[in-house]
């Protein structure tokens, strides 16, 4: 019984591998999406608000945004699409969301720089 179930353990981790599915976000990917007005409908990008990713702290477990707190951050960023951004949210499991958590979880505690009107 347990060798019936390593063998279909094996078995889909190598179909995961071979079919090149990733689990995993690209942060120079999620960078550009951080910067590209395509992802709202008022022509602002994610960089409007936090240019460079000023005032983001990808390493918290909490992301509290205008009162809301958020655990998950692609929450956070889903907030902030539809906010902010005029835009709808994106898939948990998209590669879009993936890549942009990736970018977020790489953003380090700095300063915060608020741009009015934000």
């Amino acid at each position: 019984m347990k060798r019936k179930a390593l063998l279909r353990t094996l078995t889909v981790l190598a179909v995961i591998v071979f079919a090149g599915i990733t689990f995993a976000g690209n942060a120079d990917n999620g960078k550009s999406l951080f910067n590209n007005p395509a992802l709202g409908s008022n022509g602002r990008t994610c960089s409007s608000c936090h240019r460079d990713g000023k005032g983001i702290n990808g390493t918290k477990s909490v992301f509290r945004i205008i009162g809301r707190e958020f655990n998950d951050p692609a929450d956070a960023i889903n907030f902030c699409l539809k906010i902010a951004l005029k835009g709808n949210p994106l898939q948990k499991e998209s590669q879009e969301m993936q890549d942009l958590v990736a970018y977020i979880k790489s953003l380090k505690p700095g300063k915060k720089k608020r741009i009015i009107g934000c």
